[in-house]
């Protein structure tokens, strides 16, 4: 069955005609408005309102406003845009993540959990919802449910273990669970738990005090004469007293101490004993600070401490090859925390599961790579450097003493209190020790060369100190005998300068490193060329 339409009727003409004029306007109406209301949305605030009541049933208006307040810090204005954008969109996972923390935000917890779940309900794989669900789940006390959207956001998101390790430890502070039931099981997840739980533990470097030793003779003094006013000079019978240099000097001398006593602290009226007697006892007092402290922050952050030891036995556990480098972290923990023999184990563990790392002992030797035939390892036991603009730090296969190569040290014109290079050492408490090594200097020049120390971490009086070499030395070899604290764990090797104000400029080279106990009753000590 057919229908014609009489077009020749001027009626029905008419008709046609206004049907077509009615499907244009509609449609320009249409698209005006669209466009109009995106224009309109790209205009914050007053412009996405006016776009939202010309296009009513578009939610991204209504998303656009929620987040709008929410951003301005004011959730209870946001909640009614996000609800409406959920209601014309109920897909939508970022408005219901959205409506989630603005419900958080003005207290509504139930409203937040019900939302929080509708987020990951329509969208359970976005890792951005996953992460915003999980931190919210935390916040909320879910931990089951914060835990199942951190395992499912780091399934999707493998490289971003490291964060969600550390929102899983703040929400649990449980190693085992995390490791066995959370984050995958392999080497990354170990070492990015571990990595983070160092990083909660801050490890501050000993308090060092500055102990003064100036002596107000070193200073000039500068003295200001006055002959007299000219009044009285110009009467011939005047009587006026003569002018007393030498009182004057005196005056400005015991002036020039007392400013010196007021800004180091120190009573320039006491006896060098006393003076001695109470520098050995502000240096005892330090030591015994520091190891307090780290006593003490070992027991304040003592499953922080369990949780990172846990995270090292499944690292070493897992058959799974890493660069070892990134374990140094955990060594200098338990170094900085004062354990050397976990840190020991832990050092045994790395060279066991690398066998190159044997080459960095020698026998009868405490320290790691003694004459840098190996290749510098920036941490764990082996020597640690800072990059510096003030010295360059190289190994030189050219000049050595012992072996192959040697430590060289340039010296740029610079004021560098040290040479930036450094190695802690395990040692036995109450033990006696010798230290021996070779050092070669070309045009040195400065005030105060560079010196081979030997200091427990926690002191700030070094066990042994060379003496200070400038100009041109051919290899020489410093050594001297010392006996540890009755509560050492560790000694440093370091070059450092006495007087890191001044310049100093060339060439240091260093080699033949050693360190060993002896069976000496009497402790020693010297330094020399």
């Amino acid at each position: 069955m057919t229908f014609d339409l009489p077009l020749r009727s001027p009626v029905s003409r008419l008709l046609l005609g206004g049907i077509s004029l009615l499907a244009f306007a509609f449609f320009a109406f249409h698209i005006e408005n669209t466009f109009f209301a995106d224009y309109l949305g790209r205009i914050p605030l007053f412009g996405t309102e006016r776009a939202a009541l010309v296009q009513p049933r578009d939610p991204q208006y209504e998303f656009q406003l929620g987040v709008y307040w929410m951003v301005a810090n004011h959730p209870e204005f946001s909640v009614p845009y996000l609800e409406r954008a959920t209601q014309l969109d109920p897909y939508d996972g970022r408005a219901w993540s959205q409506l989630a923390s603005a419900y958080q935000q003005i207290g509504d917890l139930q409203q937040a959990g019900y939302a929080i779940d509708r987020c990951l309900l329509v969208d359970p794989t976005t890792p951005e919802l996953l992460w915003q669900a999980a931190n919210l789940n935390v916040v909320l006390g879910e931990r089951d449910k914060a835990m199942d959207a951190i395992r499912r956001f780091v399934t999707s998101s493998p490289e971003r273990v490291p964060i969600a390790s550390q929102l899983a430890w703040r929400a649990t502070r449980d190693a085992k669970f995390l490791l066995d039931t959370v984050l995958p099981r392999n080497a990354n997840s170990d070492l990015a738990l571990l990595i983070s739980l160092i990083r909660m533990v801050d490890p501050e470097a000993s308090a060092q005090v500055r102990l003064f030793d100036d002596d107000p003779k070193n200073y000039f003094v500068h003295n200001l004469a006055v002959s007299g006013t000219p009044s009285e000079t110009s009467r011939p019978n005047s009587t006026a007293t003569a002018f007393d240099l030498r009182a004057a000097q005196e005056k400005a001398r015991v002036d020039m101490r007392r400013l010196i006593e007021q800004k180091t602290g120190r009573d320039f009226g006491k006896t060098q004993r006393e003076l001695e007697t109470e520098r050995k006892q502000q240096i005892e007092q330090a030591f015994d600070t520091s190891q307090a402290g780290k006593k003490k922050r070992l027991a304040e952050n003592e499953d922080i401490y369990a949780g990172a030891a846990l995270a090292w036995q499944h690292l070493m556990a897992d058959s799974e090859g890493f660069d070892i480098r990134l374990a140094f972290p955990y060594v200098q923990l338990l170094i900085d925390s004062n354990q050397e023999d976990a840190a020991v184990n832990a050092w045994n563990m790395l060279t066991a599961r690398q066998t190159r790392l044997k080459s960095w002992s020698v026998a009868g030797n405490l320290i790691k790579n003694p004459s840098f035939e190996n290749e510098i390892l920036n941490g764990g036991f082996d020597w640690q450097y800072t990059v510096s603009d003030d010295d360059a730090l190289g190994i030189d296969h050219t000049d050595a003493k012992v072996g192959s190569a040697s430590l060289l040290i340039q010296f740029k014109n610079s004021r560098a209190p040290d040479a930036g290079v450094v190695q802690y050492v395990p040692v036995h408490p109450d033990t006696d020790y010798a230290f021996t090594g070779y050092v070669k200097t070309d045009s040195i020049q400065t005030v105060s060369g560079p010196r081979l120390v030997v200091k427990d971490v926690d002191a700030q009086d070094p066990y042994f100190e060379s003496d200070d070499f400038r100009r041109n030395v051919y290899w020489t070899q410093v050594h001297g005998q010392f006996r540890t604290r009755p509560t050492a764990h560790f000694v440093t090797i370091r070059v450092v300068r006495n007087s890191p104000g001044t310049l100093i400029s060339g060439n240091v080279r260093i080699d033949g490193l050693s360190l060993s106990p002896v069976a000496s009753a009497e402790p020693s000590a010297s330094g020399g060329n």
